[in-house]
């Protein structure tokens, strides 16, 4: 007994040290345990082991294979000029052959499932709109589509008519364009070059007015545009000459007696006028 209490202090050393190793050993396995919380690893179809990465779908068992598509088709074409668009992919190395696909593909457009390329010339026929477009991409393992889009089809307008080349100095000009737009079409009008004697009507095309001096003015041009497009007459030069000079015939009446007497004298005089003052008129029979 003398011996154990002895050893008291010995013993209660001992046990703390013990103590202080468990709690060291139980921390070490704690910090170990907590390093392979939220890492993942999958299995590639090449054999290689990829680290899962939180949000980035990398190493996802379920798509193994990262696939996008993106693009920005035009949203409008004018009947009888061409259209195409073909959308971007982004796609892992050796993730297979993409084979595309479409819903709603307008009538007068072809479509290229190799390569997502839409492409078409519309026809005035097909003037509208067209809906609800979507362009998908496969890879036989996942997919991606783009954002459905709507196509535009304008119809062509078209200008026309043969202004005045030339007017004499104080006499009106007017011309005006014959438009062939769809019924309803917001056309807006624009002229290159006006005559500064002349004024010009935005919403007719009409260029009108009476020139004060002679010359000469080139390349005027007048266009019009729906928003859309915008087409213009061939260019064209109006010269103002100086007036001609009038030279109107004089005129003459009367009411001549158409009987008379034996042995009476006969008279007639009739009335005779000149509208130009440099006029000389002479008698004649």
């Amino acid at each position: 007994m003398r011996v154990l209490q002895g050893m008291g202090p010995f013993v209660s050393q001992t046990c703390a040290r013990v103590r202080t190793g468990v709690l060291v050993c139980i921390l070490a396995l704690a910090v170990v345990a907590c390093g392979q919380v939220g890492t993942s690893s999958s299995q590639s179809n090449d054999g290689s082991t990829a680290q899962g990465v939180p949000g980035s779908g990398t190493g996802n068992p379920s798509n193994p294979q990262t696939l996008s598509i993106g693009g920005t088709p035009a949203p409008s074409v004018i009947a009888g000029q061409a259209y195409s668009f073909t959308p971007s992919v982004n796609s892992q190395k050796g993730s297979g052959a993409l084979s595309f696909t479409i819903a709603n593909k307008p009538d007068w457009a072809t479509f290229d499932a190799s390569s997502g390329r839409l492409s078409g010339t519309p026809s005035a026929a097909s003037s509208g709109t067209f809906a609800n477009i979507e362009i998908s991409v496969s890879n036989g393992k996942s997919s991606a589509s783009l954002t459905p889009f709507s196509i535009l089809v304008v119809a062509p307008v078209t200008i026309s008519g043969s202004p005045a080349t030339s007017v004499a100095v104080g006499s009106p000009y007017s011309f005006q364009p014959t438009v062939n737009a769809p019924p309803g079409v917001a056309l807006t009008y624009y002229v290159q070059n006006r005559p500064t004697w002349a004024t010009y009507d935005p919403a007719t095309g009409e260029l009108s007015g009476t020139p004060t001096q002679t010359g000469t003015f080139p390349n005027i041009v007048i266009s019009v545009s729906d928003g859309f497009q915008s087409v213009s007459l061939a260019a064209f030069t109006i010269t103002v000459t100086s007036p001609t000079p009038t030279n109107n015939p004089p005129t003459i009446s009367g009411s001549p007696k158409t009987g008379v007497t034996a042995g009476s004298m006969y008279t007639f005089t009739p009335k005779a006028s000149a509208n130009d003052r440099k006029t000389v008129l002479r008698a004649g029979t």
